[in-house]
């Protein structure tokens, strides 16, 4: 009879490190998320700021601020690329030409 208290204490610790252990990464995961969305905050606002700087300074103009700024607005990642590569390409070398303005 003690040896089965023994193996049972020992499942029953078994169990307690495991449940241990999973809560301590789930806790882990839930603070490193926490800590890549603070990040991705910080990122874009700093963008938003050098954009603005940027127009202030008459860099770039305004619509074309307007429209990288848009590019990053939780829209697919084809879109985004699009609307950023137009951007670039009007403050370079004016609007871009399509089929349909030729």
């Amino acid at each position: 009879m003690p040896m089965l208290a023994l193996a049972d204490e020992q499942v029953f610790i078994i169990a307690i490190v495991g449940a241990g252990g999973g809560m301590l990464v789930a806790l882990v995961a839930i603070v490193m998320d926490g800590a890549r969305k603070i990040s991705q905050t910080r990122q874009r606002e700093e963008s938003r700021r050098e954009i603005a700087a940027y127009v202030a300074e008459g860099s770039i103009s305004p619509q074309d601020a307007e429209r990288i700024l848009r590019a990053g607005n939780g829209r697919g990642l084809r879109e985004a690329v699009e609307s950023a590569r137009d951007a670039i390409h009007s403050f370079r070398n004016g609007p871009r030409q399509t089929p349909e303005s030729s």
